[in-house]
């Protein structure tokens, strides 16, 4: 029972999540203030608490040193003594509830730092609260929905809407400027998370050896292909195998087992790298050859 619900000021809008928590727990949205001694306790909704706050209860409750906070709604991170300025918030992300005015059975789901696809089960809500800058896209039977606001009675909605279950297709934080590209996530800090491929402040572009709107991998046995988000990923440059730099085989051949074969006249140089000195009887000569002291005569003798 909570005898006393204050709200300091309108409920700001607050955000949902890619896979819900499974715990569900009959609730209202905030937190609960207590004292002992106190006459009631006061159900805390979102907003900030000071020691200017009024009325009467809820200032002598929010000053009195022996109070503490506790946030049964899940979301909520209010737990403890109190510290003005009081901050009850709803962690980023979404939370839905089974009763108009934010009661009942709850769920809720954080902010994902991966993009979600379109993974969620759809849960029969009657409201829902969204964290301050953040907005989700659901399904609504045929209908494609974004919320910005949270919403205190899903009935205020069109019936197509009301009437029907939410799945959750994307949730994203709109504190990025510009804005996460489609296949980036927006962190509350402003910050975008590429996936694996993208780069660039709003995962805007390729990383090297990526193409295509989807920067995928260029092909295999490929050094260099048509890469960057515009990219065909047709390979430019292929692959050699067993290039003499694979096994450190500076003037041979990098066999398959990983071998140099050093080419007439070489041999390991006293650094220990293959095939990078002249063989005992050879010289280098100006353009960096190995060449023997006595060449063998292809004239013919007398």
């Amino acid at each position: 029972m909570y005898p006393g619900i204050h709200q300091p000021n309108k409920l700001r809008p607050l955000l949902f999540s890619v896979t819900p928590s499974t715990n569900h727990l009959t609730s209202v949205v905030g937190a609960q203030l207590s004292a002992p001694g106190a006459v009631t306790d006061v159900r805390l909704l979102p907003g900030r608490y000071t020691a200017a706050t009024d009325p009467e209860l809820l200032h002598s409750l929010l000053t009195n040193a022996a109070a503490t906070l506790k946030s049964s709604s899940q979301g909520f991170t209010n737990n403890g003594t109190v510290s003005l300025p009081l901050d009850v918030a709803l962690q980023p992300g979404v939370a839905v509830y089974s009763q108009s005015m934010y009661s009942g059975n709850e769920l809720f789901a954080p902010l994902p730092t991966s993009p979600v696809g379109n993974s969620s089960t759809p849960i029969t809500s009657q409201s829902l609260v969204l964290s301050s800058n953040v907005w989700t896209s659901m399904q609504s039977g045929s209908d494609r929905v974004i919320f910005w606001s949270s919403v205190p009675d899903v009935a205020q909605l069109p019936v197509s809407v009301a009437t029907a279950a939410l799945a959750i297709l994307d949730i994203q934080s709109s504190s990025c400027t510009p804005a996460c590209s489609g296949s980036g996530v927006c962190s509350t800090s402003g910050t975008c998370t590429c996936p694996t491929g993208f780069t660039g402040s709003a995962c805007e572009s390729c990383e090297e050896g990526f193409f295509g709107p989807k920067c995928q991998p260029c092909p295999s046995n490929c050094d260099k292909c048509d890469q960057g988000i515009t990219g065909t990923g047709i390979c430019l440059t292929p692959a050699v195998a067993n290039l003499p730099s694979t096994c450190n085989c500076v003037n041979g051949v990098c066999g398959s087992n990983g071998q140099c074969t050093c080419n007439p006249g070489w041999t390991t140089g006293t650094d220990g790298t293959s095939c990078s000195a002249c063989s005992k009887g050879f010289f280098k000569t100006n353009d960096g050859n190995c060449q023997g002291l006595f060449p063998t005569l292809t004239s013919n003798s007398p």
